[in-house]
Order: structure tokens, then C-alpha cells, then sequence
């Protein structure tokens, strides 16, 4: 069973959460139980300071995400702290990369 793979693949490299919540909702258009279930449980599964969540039909292309990042540095200009956030979150990127790349 699907289910049980998925459970298997859970427990072996820890790279799927499952939440308790509803796929779909009527009258809630995009946004789903199952998504803001999910933003709510992530900071109590995890110390990291940045979360990204993905689904089984996206993912995230982290060349193009640091691009856009590196742009938004930029555009920052001198806001406080806004410079700083985005060079953490590319430092985070960063590790994130070398992590999977072993």
C-alpha cells in the first residue's frame, strides 16, 4: 500500500511530515487544514530558523529561489535588517545544498 511506503520512507530518512488535517475545504479556495496545519506544527518539530513547504506535485529549484533572493538583497538597498534576513536565508540555502549533495 501506498500508505505504508510512505510511512517506511518517513521512518527511514525522515524527509515526509504527516499532519492530521483535511485536504480539501469548501469555501476556502487554495489554502487547505492540511497547509496551515502544517506552518503550525513545523516550529515545534524543528529548531531551524527557516521553514519551506513543498507538496508531491512541486519542488523547490533552489538555483532559481537563491537568484531571486540575491535579488531581493539587493533591492533591500539599506532597509534595516532587511539585508541581513536574506543573507541568512542564503546561508541557509547554502546548507541545506551541501547537505543533500552528501
Amino acid at each position: 500500500r501506498l500508505s505504508q511506503k510512505l510511512a517506511a520512507e518517513a521512518d527511514q530518512f525522515g524527509d515526509l511530515r504527516f499532519v492530521a488535517a483535511r485536504e480539501a475545504i469548501p469555501n476556502v479556495g487554495k489554502a487547505s487544514e492540511k497547509s496551515a496545519a502544517w506552518w503550525l506544527s513545523a516550529p515545534r518539530r524543528s529548531s531551524a530558523e527557516f521553514f519551506c513547504k513543498t507538496d508531491d506535485d512541486s519542488l523547490i529549484h533552489n538555483a532559481h529561489l537563491a537568484a531571486s533572493l540575491r535579488a531581493a538583497a539587493a533591492a533591500a538597498g539599506g532597509r534595516p535588517g532587511s539585508g541581513e534576513l536574506i543573507e541568512r536565508l542564503l546561508a541557509s540555502l547554502e546548507r541545506a545544498q551541501a547537505a543533500a549533495a552528501g
